[in-house]
């Protein structure tokens, strides 16, 4: 009678369980739509302003060309909203080239220079001389760290620093190439740290992240054999580290990374 007992609250607390694991997933499944429903209606319903304002005729040259700039500014934040939702979906295999991780997460920093210095925000970027490159897919890699950046961006909404440092290092499973990007910002929570890299994951209000693009990140360094830690402090920041393997001795044939011109 008592095994019965006990085998029947097992269930019951299994079936318990089960029912808070589904409702906690359809809630964030519900927190993600509307999330990507706020990332698409608000840049087009300002595109369709400006869009509206530039059909009336606007004779000012410079306003004209304000205009246009907020135009390809909303086309390319939806754009980045469906490519993480593609991205997510697909998983696809990572395309291996040589690549050199230093200029290649220069650009990254070169694309958001307009939005670091709206932002107010200093950054400064450390590279040992001659790392060894490294076997990866640079579209996927640049993705990575576009994500990691702009999350960055957005802990430091009064201005701040981000640092980045990129290093090999030896680890028991071989030789490895380190990226830290490290902010200023608010810092994550530490009932938060575990969760992060959970798809649909996120802290931010409706309308301003899907929460898939850490999820997406981690997904893509596991692709690349690596691993993507955080560490941070509530008030002082965080820091990211991504760990990519370098290749192997006998990969050196691989044809050179298109973006880097090498």
């Amino acid at each position: 009678m008592v095994a019965r007992l006990d085998d029947a609250r097992r269930q019951l607390e299994d079936r318990h369980l089960g029912a808070i694991r589904r409702a906690e997933h359809l809630a964030s499944l519900g927190k993600m739509a509307a999330g990507i429903a706020h990332e698409i209606n608000n840049p087009l319903a300002g595109m369709q302003n400006c869009v509206r304002t530039l059909l009336k005729g606007v004779r000012d040259e410079a306003r004209r060309l304000q205009y246009l700039t907020m135009l390809q500014e909303g086309l390319s934040r939806i754009g980045r909203t469906v490519g993480q939702l593609l991205n997510f979906a697909r998983e696809a295999e990572p395309q291996l080239v040589r690549v050199d991780l230093a200029p290649l997460v220069r650009r990254c920093l070169a694309l958001l220079e307009h939005e670091l210095a709206a932002r107010q925000i200093a950054f400064s970027v450390s590279a040992e001389h001659r790392l060894p490159a490294l076997l990866a897919d640079p579209h996927q890699l640049e993705q990575v760290f576009l994500n990691l950046l702009m999350n960055a961006l957005d802990a430091m909404p009064g201005g701040g620093r981000i640092l980045v440092s990129i290093n090999p290092w030896a680890r028991e499973t071989g030789p490895f190439v380190e990226v830290h990007i490290t902010d200023t910002g608010v810092g994550i929570p530490p009932e938060h740290l575990l969760r992060i890299f959970d798809p649909f994951f996120t802290t931010k209000d409706v309308g301003k992240g899907t929460g898939l693009g850490l999820s997406v990140s981690y997904g893509i360094v596991r692709a690349h054999g690596g691993s993507i830690e955080v560490k941070s402090e509530v008030g002082k920041g965080s820091t990211f580290t991504v760990a990519l393997p370098i290749k192997g001795e006998g990969e050196s044939d691989a044809p050179s990374d298109p973006l880097s011109g090498g």
